[in-house]
């Protein structure tokens, strides 16, 4: 039997989950299910991304409750990385000036 092959347009996206390598069954109450699910819908994600979202936002805060100072800087130099970026993007495109 010959393998089938999926239409145009089939299958997940590319890079959707091309991070991820760990595939995990979970069991969930079926009413937190759905506030998942309608999190995710809410916010223009999958349930899943939903679902690992919320997860990493727990150990983010579980990290700031245990150490503050050391969270504050390390949120401090990413918006500074990122600021420093854009400026520099900024930079490179000069505004057109109108003609008088």
């Amino acid at each position: 039997m010959e393998k089938r092959k999926r239409g145009p347009g089939g299958g997940r996206k590319p890079g959707e989950f091309g991070k991820l390598g760990a595939v995990m069954s979970l069991r969930l109450p079926e009413d937190l299910r759905d506030q998942l699910k309608e999190a995710g819908r809410r916010n223009g994600r999958s349930m899943s991304a939903e679902l690992i979202f919320r997860a990493k936002d727990s150990f983010l805060r579980d990290r700031a409750e245990r150490s503050p100072n050391r969270f504050a800087e390390e949120v401090y130099q990413r918006l500074r990385t990122m600021f420093d970026d854009t400026a520099l993007d900024e930079n490179k495109v000069k505004p057109k000036r109108r003609k008088k």
